[in-house]
């Protein structure tokens, strides 16, 4: 099956297509949108113009999703200690999350001082969502995500 010669996404990959280098349409797409992805200084501009936007409109300037890992739990840092938003954090239980990543959203949500609440849906509404994406992606995963980003 061809892949990708840069980032190895198959063939079968929904709406993949190759050029004649065997370059995939994703690759090439960043490389068009790389320019303004690498622009530091206008997305920070940008990211401070919807900060302000949002800030002191609601009771919580922010929805955040946080596992546990490295990445969410630094977010959750840098938007309350380094621009100084209130957030709500969530974190979608879908029956897998470990004792670990429980332990390690607690610990993080408590050193914050920020509000948290875990969200756990009906086992039906999950069942779905992995058979909607596995038949459609063939990657039961995408369900968490799926039910996270309508949450968010």
């Amino acid at each position: 099956m061809q892949k990708c010669s840069r980032c190895m996404l198959p063939a079968n990959y929904r709406a993949i297509t190759f050029d004649e280098e065997g370059v995939c349409n994703y690759c090439r797409t960043y490389e068009e949108l790389r320019p303004r992805l690498e622009d530091f200084d206008h997305l920070e501009r940008l990211f401070q113009e919807r900060i302000e936007g949002a800030r002191g409109k609601a009771e919580y300037d922010a929805l955040v999703g946080i596992s546990g890992g490295k990445d969410s739990s630094y977010l959750v840092y840098a938007l309350t200690e380094v621009y100084g938003l209130k957030i709500l954090t969530v974190t979608l239980d879908n029956g897998f999350l470990t004792d670990f990543a429980r332990d390690s959203v607690k610990r993080v949500v408590e050193s914050l001082g920020v509000d948290h609440f875990f969200y756990a849906p009906e086992w039906s509404i999950f069942r779905e969502c992995f058979r909607s994406t596995t038949r459609t992606w063939g990657l039961p995963c995408l369900a968490c995500g799926q039910i996270g980003y309508g949450l968010l």
